[in-house]
């Protein structure tokens, strides 16, 4: 019986070209900055359903290069590409080619990542890459703890799974029930919502969520509220857990004062996570270390590849120097699994685990760690350009502590300009609520943004 009878299609060099091919000029279409890419039919559902009836998926019938050929033609036209340099959304994927072709590598090859004496090199890869950021971001690390996730909220939930288990000796027997009073996490309101699902699915539930506003005028958490709160919690009979830190707010790039929280945690015995989803990066620059100052004697520090510096879907990264934490709450035996907590099955929440360091590593060889952070500061040099820009123009932006390219503009119709720009294919922007007032945001998450990109969007959003 051959491979084809399998439904197995053997690999040829004409599709693998073709697949080539298409790779190249989407990822040319993004360098160019191709205005087509910013006016996708997102909301035609009709044309949507109709492109979907084409084809068959009962009997099939396509051939591989007529398959891929359509899934390209609904990937180009119907996402938001969100690489593209005048994207100044939130803070989402950006594919190079080093990314795609790591992920490629990572399909082909699919070593299995649970186990060391089966894809020795593959975890050596990622433990090399892991480690050169730490050493460079100056981040808590032990090269047999921090690890690669898929995102932020896989990385807030082992953070906060390790707060439990370091502070009742019975959870691991007895879950939640061991704890003799309702454990309580603190973040700032600014904080990512991934927060209240880790609390649900941990069994804590939302009443274990301190959402908590400063007095400042930026909005970030700073020590003295953080201690108040603890202090009012204690009273009425919480059990202080862990407090978790922002470094680049989803809306307004805010900063919480980690050094301050971590003075007020450490003297009350808080696990402190940094969630540094799309501002890790900017660690990698003494501009950015000092906005983050303290992150580097955080319990736990999440930081997104795929947010900055560029990377493709998910190359979520761990920091962690809590190694003999993670193997009490991963460490599970199984008879099949030969050598137990010497394996990373038994360190991530993950048991199979794709190489995804493998594209980090790439980066890395390919550009360094000075190439990173010479990228790095072009990156915080938007942000002043985006800032000198408004100050010159007089157009009013929000007041924030933030480093990142990134401002919230005080504009008349705000939602009307946002769709006006969006609808003329100059730039993707959006509306966000910050400080009870609806703002324009305008951020930089793409590599390829120039301040050409920015010039234009803004003379479109703020003129006529």
């Amino acid at each position: 019986m051959d491979g084809k009878s399998l439904g197995i299609l053997s690999p040829t060099e004409d599709s693998l070209a073709l697949l080539a091919q298409h790779i190249a000029r989407h990822l040319q279409k993004l360098d160019s900055g191709d205005p087509r890419l910013l006016k996708p039919s997102l909301n035609d559902d009709q044309g949507l359903r109709r492109l979907l009836r084409e084809v068959s998926l009962e009997t099939g019938g396509l051939t591989l290069d007529e398959a891929m050929t359509q899934v390209v033609h609904g990937l180009t036209t119907r996402s938001l590409h969100t690489g593209h340099p005048r994207h100044l959304g939130y803070a989402n994927p950006s594919p190079s080619l080093v990314s795609t072709v790591g992920d490629a590598l990572a399909a082909a090859f699919d070593p299995q990542l649970a186990m060391s004496p089966s894809a020795p090199f593959a975890l050596a890869l990622e433990r090399d890459a892991l480690g050169a950021l730490a050493s460079a971001a100056q981040l808590p690390s032990d090269p047999d703890a921090s690890h690669c996730t898929t995102g932020a909220s896989e990385s807030l939930f082992t953070a906060l799974a390790m707060a439990l288990t370091r502070a009742e000796p019975r959870y691991l027997d007895e879950g939640i029930l061991g704890f003799a009073s309702r454990p309580r996490v603190y973040a700032s309101h600014a904080a990512h919502r991934s927060l209240a699902k880790c609390l649900r699915m941990l069994g804590l539930g939302d009443r274990s969520g301190a959402w908590l506003r400063s007095t400042r005028a930026d909005g970030v958490l700073d020590g003295a509220t953080l201690a108040h709160a603890i202090d009012e919690d204690i009273r009425s009979g919480f059990l202080p857990l862990a407090v978790v830190a922002t470094a680049g707010s989803t809306e307004s790039g805010g900063i919480d004062k980690i050094d301050e929280l971590v003075h007020v945690g450490r003297a009350r015995g808080l696990w402190l996570h940094v969630d540094a989803a799309w501002g890790g990066g900017a660690a990698l620059s003494q501009r950015g270390r000092d906005a983050m100052f303290g992150a580097h004697q955080a319990d736990s520090f999440a930081w997104d590849a795929h947010k900055w510096p560029g990377n493709s879907l998910a190359t979520g990264m761990l920091f962690t120097p809590h190694r003999e934490l993670l193997q009490r709450l991963f460490g599970v035996q199984a008879a099949y699994m030969a050598g137990g907590l010497a394996h990373r099955f038994a360190t991530t929440v993950q048991w199979s685990r794709r190489a995804t360091g493998l594209k980090l590593w790439l980066m890395l060889a390919t550009e360094g760690i000075d190439g990173l952070r010479a990228r790095c500061d072009k990156w915080l040099e938007l942000g002043d350009f985006l800032r000198a820009w408004c100050e010159r123009e007089g157009v009013e932006v929000a007041e924030t502590n933030s480093v990142f390219p990134v401002i919230l503009l005080a504009i008349d119709n705000p939602a009307g300009r946002v769709r006006r720009v969006r609808h003329q294919g100059i730039g993707w922007v959006s509306t966000c609520e910050f400080q009870s007032r609806t703002w324009v945001r305008v951020a930089v998450t793409s590599p390829r943004t120039t301040r050409e990109d920015l010039d234009a969007v803004l003379a479109a959003l703020t003129r006529g």
